[in-house]
């Protein structure tokens, strides 16, 4: 039967290996931003866009669905262009287009706050997103982030890991 000092010590080594892999992990992020730097901004831009338009809204790769967090079921892209975008096609096409060649699990925008999260990998419920956020207009203290680094050379772009 373990000792509370053997368990103590197991959960210490079980906290920093925790606490190892997000500083890499939110390094690794921040080293990748430059590559893909053109690409999260213009989906930035785009999003924040198309935002003025419909409110906020998140754009699933996996499904190629948005959803508009209104207690509504989620839409596919193909129903949205005419539905939500029929002015803005090409803007969400954009969008998509570059979710898929980048990489990324999904991309959310808040119109009020202008802010935009870009999830490279989702965890699910038991596990931790990672992925990019632009802040906007909000002080990132306010996001509660438990893992988050800002990115060099960057107005408001974040790395996160939570």
């Amino acid at each position: 039967m373990p000792t509370p000092v053997r368990q103590l010590l197991w959960l210490a080594l079980v906290a920093a290996l925790v606490a190892c892999s997000a500083e890499s992990t939110l390094h690794s992020l921040q080293k990748e931003f430059s590559q893909r730097k053109g690409e999260l901004n213009e989906l930035k831009d785009l999003m924040l866009s198309l935002s003025d338009s419909a409110g906020d809204f998140r754009y699933l790769s996996s499904t190629d669905m948005l959803d508009f967090f209104d207690n509504q079921p989620r839409i596919p892209v193909s129903e949205a262009l005419n539905s939500r975008f029929p002015k803005h096609k090409g803007d969400l096409l954009k969008v998509q287009a570059i979710v898929h060649d980048v990489g990324i699990a999904y991309v959310s925008v808040e119109k009020a706050s202008r802010t935009v999260w870009v999830t490279m990998k989702g965890g699910g419920v038991l596990g931790a997103d990672k992925g990019y956020l632009y802040a906007g207009e909000m002080d990132i203290s306010s996001y509660r982030l438990e893992h988050v680094i800002p990115i060099r050379g960057e107005s408001n772009w974040y790395a996160f890991f939570d």
